[in-house]
Formats: C-alpha cells, structure tokens, sequence
C-alpha cells in the first residue's frame, strides 16, 4: 500500500467512524497529524470528491464539512 493509499484509507475510516458528523478540512488534518500521516489533503480530498466517496456541503458560517458516501464506505471496506 502506497503512502496515499494509506492517507486515502484513513481519511474515509475517520469519516466513517464520524458519519452523523460532517467535519471540516481543519478537524480531518488534526486527526491526519495525531495518527503520523502527512499528506497534500485539500489534493486527496478533491481526488476522493472527484471519485464519488465523499460529499461536501458548506454549513451555516460557510466553512464546508465532508461526509462519507456509500461509495466510499465500499471503498473502504475494499481497502
């Protein structure tokens, strides 16, 4: 597993595990940071948009919160 599979893999398990939340950009790099992964999120997350395994809408304040998609939990589970 590459070092972006990696990060892939633990940003879809940390919105899986926080599904009824929507979390922001800020929230999904503390927790990259405190698990020791480094990796060009704002990148990997327009890649997972892209692909269909994550969603983002923006809140009240219009700070803008992703959540994990079906796709994305079949995803993971392939993972």
């Amino acid at each position: 597993m590459t070092e972006d599979q990696k990060a892939v893999s633990l940003i879809l398990d940390l919105l899986w595990a926080s599904k009824k939340v929507p979390r922001t950009l800020q929230w999904i790099e503390t927790e990259m940071r405190l698990a020791g992964r480094r990796c060009e999120l704002p990148t990997l997350l327009e890649v997972l948009l892209d692909g269909g395994m994550i969603a983002t809408e923006r809140d009240g304040l219009g700070i803008r919160r992703y959540t994990i998609t079906d796709k994305g939990k079949e995803a993971l589970d392939e993972l």
